[in-house]
């Protein structure tokens, strides 16, 4: 193989090499443009998302622990798909996971939002903790989150979270929605295990509502399975 070659295919394997990301979650050189002199008020808000990362966690002030964290989660959301490159997102899910173990309960929360946007089965084992956390509406940000990355390990965790009564819950939470995202998330693992998890808890429930949002569960993982 012909030294130009193998840069050939490097580059097309991962063309994004760790960068800058403004506060606002875009790329640098997407504010200010690739060659042109980066302004100073604009520099103070550039950072590698390990930089973010390491601010979220240790700067002295909540504010901007909070803030850094938000920038995780931006990144997360204006860079998904292919654009960013390995290191990156194996940075922006270390730095996430990381966060989702931080005092501070908004960090925690945009860490979450953070893994909903870019994390998979090598993130599933701190959201599964969160799910167990006393505040309800982190258990919903961590099911919605999960809704695309669970994993068999996280089925029951999941299920768990259906025996919240609305009586339980303060004044506001949406416990039909906690259970809609729950029972997807189950549902989009499509494994046999989720299967039967849902048709063992369809079989065991009585309550009208509940029946109604299995069995829309089992239609799902019906409809992604792949044909044989």
């Amino acid at each position: 193989m012909t030294h130009h070659l193998l840069l050939i295919l490097l580059f097309l394997a991962d063309p994004k090499p760790s960068g800058l990301f403004h506060a606002s979650g875009v790329r640098g050189e997407d504010v200010v443009g690739k060659d042109e002199e980066i302004p100073a008020d604009v520099r103070e808000k550039l950072n590698t998302i390990e930089g973010w990362g390491k601010l979220a966690t240790t700067a002295n002030s909540q504010t901007n622990r909070v803030a850094a964290a938000t920038t995780l989660a931006y990144i997360g959301l204006y860079n998904k798909g292919n654009k960013l490159s390995r290191e990156e997102l194996a940075d922006l899910r270390k730095h996430a996971a990381a966060l989702c173990k931080s005092k501070d309960e908004q960090v925690r929360f945009f860490a979450v939002n953070t893994l909903g946007y870019v994390g998979n089965e090598t993130t599933t084992a701190p959201l599964i903790e969160l799910l167990k956390d006393k505040n309800p509406f982190m258990r919903l940000a961590v099911a919605e989150a999960l809704e695309d990355s669970a994993d068999d390990s996280c089925i029951e965790p999941l299920l768990a979270t259906l025996k919240l009564r609305q009586s339980q819950l303060p004044l506001g939470f949406d416990v039909q929605k906690l259970t809609t995202c729950a029972l997807t998330a189950v549902a989009n693992i499509g494994s046999d295990k989720a299967k039967k998890a849902l048709d063992r808890l369809e079989s065991s429930t009585r309550e009208p509502a509940l029946k109604e949002a299995i069995g829309l569960a089992q239609d799902r993982w019906q409809a992604i399975q792949k044909p044989k």
